[in-house]
Protein backbone atom coordinates (compact mmCIF):
# COMPACT_ATOMS: atom_id res chain seq x y z
CA UNK A 1 0.00 0.00 0.00
CA UNK A 2 2.84 2.08 1.14
CA UNK A 3 6.05 2.14 -0.45
CA UNK A 4 7.65 4.19 1.92
CA UNK A 5 7.42 2.06 5.41
CA UNK A 6 7.92 5.54 7.58
CA UNK A 7 5.03 7.20 5.61
CA UNK A 8 2.76 4.15 6.65
CA UNK A 9 3.93 4.58 10.34
CA UNK A 10 3.64 8.38 10.59
CA UNK A 11 -0.15 7.99 9.24
CA UNK A 12 -0.83 4.77 11.72
CA UNK A 13 0.44 7.34 14.38
CA UNK A 14 -1.90 10.08 13.15
CA UNK A 15 -4.57 7.74 13.06
CA UNK A 16 -4.20 6.74 16.85
CA UNK A 17 -3.93 10.37 18.13
CA UNK A 18 -7.25 11.09 16.39
CA UNK A 19 -9.00 8.24 17.90
CA UNK A 20 -7.50 9.07 21.03
CA UNK A 21 -8.16 12.64 20.92
CA UNK A 22 -12.16 11.77 20.24
CA UNK A 23 -12.04 9.75 23.27
CA UNK A 24 -10.88 12.18 25.11
CA UNK A 25 -13.90 14.53 23.79
CA UNK A 26 -16.11 12.29 23.95
CA UNK A 27 -15.75 10.23 27.60
CA UNK A 28 -15.22 13.81 29.31
CA UNK A 29 -16.64 13.76 32.93
CA UNK A 30 -18.33 17.41 32.30
CA UNK A 31 -19.82 16.47 29.01
CA UNK A 32 -21.87 13.21 30.66
CA UNK A 33 -25.39 13.55 31.56
CA UNK A 34 -26.25 13.15 35.15
CA UNK A 35 -28.94 10.54 36.74
CA UNK A 36 -31.34 13.57 36.98
CA UNK A 37 -30.43 14.76 33.65
CA UNK A 38 -31.13 11.31 32.18
CA UNK A 39 -34.05 11.53 34.61
CA UNK A 40 -35.50 14.62 32.85
CA UNK A 41 -34.63 13.19 29.58
CA UNK A 42 -36.62 10.08 29.75
CA UNK A 43 -33.61 7.81 29.40
CA UNK A 44 -34.22 6.59 32.49
CA UNK A 45 -37.86 7.37 33.84
CA UNK A 46 -38.00 8.08 37.30
CA UNK A 47 -40.95 6.19 38.03
CA UNK A 48 -38.85 3.41 37.23
CA UNK A 49 -36.32 3.96 40.11
CA UNK A 50 -38.96 4.76 42.46
CA UNK A 51 -40.65 1.73 41.68
CA UNK A 52 -36.93 -0.30 42.24
CA UNK A 53 -35.93 1.10 44.97
CA UNK A 54 -39.46 1.14 46.75
CA UNK A 55 -39.11 -2.70 46.21
CA UNK A 56 -35.55 -2.79 47.73
CA UNK A 57 -36.45 -1.05 51.04
CA UNK A 58 -40.12 -2.95 51.40
CA UNK A 59 -38.45 -6.60 50.58
CA UNK A 60 -35.06 -6.30 52.12
CA UNK A 61 -33.39 -4.99 54.90
CA UNK A 62 -29.30 -5.75 54.72
CA UNK A 63 -27.64 -2.90 52.62
CA UNK A 64 -26.04 -5.67 50.23
CA UNK A 65 -29.23 -7.56 49.79
CA UNK A 66 -31.17 -4.43 49.07
CA UNK A 67 -28.06 -3.70 46.50
CA UNK A 68 -28.32 -6.77 44.82
CA UNK A 69 -31.93 -6.50 44.51
CA UNK A 70 -31.62 -3.09 42.77
CA UNK A 71 -28.65 -4.14 40.49
CA UNK A 72 -30.90 -7.74 39.27
CA UNK A 73 -33.44 -5.31 38.21
CA UNK A 74 -31.53 -2.46 36.22
CA UNK A 75 -29.63 -5.31 34.72
CA UNK A 76 -32.59 -6.12 32.65
CA UNK A 77 -32.20 -2.78 30.78
CA UNK A 78 -28.83 -1.77 30.71
CA UNK A 79 -24.48 -3.43 31.21
CA UNK A 80 -23.71 -4.58 34.22
CA UNK A 81 -21.30 -2.29 35.14
CA UNK A 82 -23.41 0.07 34.35
CA UNK A 83 -26.12 -1.54 36.47
CA UNK A 84 -23.58 -2.31 39.13
CA UNK A 85 -22.80 1.35 39.74
CA UNK A 86 -26.07 2.79 40.04
CA UNK A 87 -27.18 0.56 42.30
CA UNK A 88 -24.26 1.07 44.51
CA UNK A 89 -24.83 4.98 44.38
CA UNK A 90 -28.79 4.69 44.86
CA UNK A 91 -28.65 2.34 47.89
CA UNK A 92 -25.66 4.28 49.42
CA UNK A 93 -27.96 7.19 49.08
CA UNK A 94 -30.84 5.34 50.66
CA UNK A 95 -28.60 3.73 53.29
CA UNK A 96 -27.38 7.34 54.22
CA UNK A 97 -30.82 8.85 54.50
CA UNK A 98 -31.82 5.94 56.55
CA UNK A 99 -28.59 6.67 59.25
CA UNK A 100 -30.15 10.85 58.87
CA UNK A 101 -33.35 9.47 59.33
CA UNK A 102 -34.24 6.13 61.61
CA UNK A 103 -37.84 4.56 61.12
CA UNK A 104 -39.21 5.10 64.70
CA UNK A 105 -40.91 2.49 66.68
CA UNK A 106 -44.07 3.08 64.89
CA UNK A 107 -42.72 1.45 61.99
CA UNK A 108 -44.52 -1.74 60.68
CA UNK A 109 -41.85 -4.67 61.07
CA UNK A 110 -41.99 -7.34 58.52
CA UNK A 111 -42.59 -11.02 58.88
CA UNK A 112 -43.50 -10.45 62.48
CA UNK A 113 -47.08 -10.58 63.64
CA UNK A 114 -47.99 -9.20 67.34
CA UNK A 115 -47.01 -12.09 69.47
CA UNK A 116 -43.22 -12.02 68.77
CA UNK A 117 -43.12 -15.54 66.76
CA UNK A 118 -42.29 -14.12 63.19
CA UNK A 119 -45.20 -15.64 61.29
CA UNK A 120 -46.75 -13.08 59.50
CA UNK A 121 -49.45 -10.67 59.91
CA UNK A 122 -52.36 -11.62 62.68
CA UNK A 123 -55.50 -12.61 61.42
CA UNK A 124 -58.87 -12.92 63.35
CA UNK A 125 -58.59 -16.59 62.48
CA UNK A 126 -55.55 -16.90 63.61
CA UNK A 127 -55.68 -15.38 66.78
CA UNK A 128 -58.41 -17.51 68.42
CA UNK A 129 -57.96 -20.09 70.55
Amino acid sequence: MFDDPEEAELQQQQRKNNIANQLEIDLDPNRRKSIVQLGEMGVIPNEFIDDILVGAMTQHRRKESRMQFVKSKLERNMPTVVAETLAENLIDFVHEEEQLFPATDDTPQQNQNSNGDGGGVNTEKNTKQ
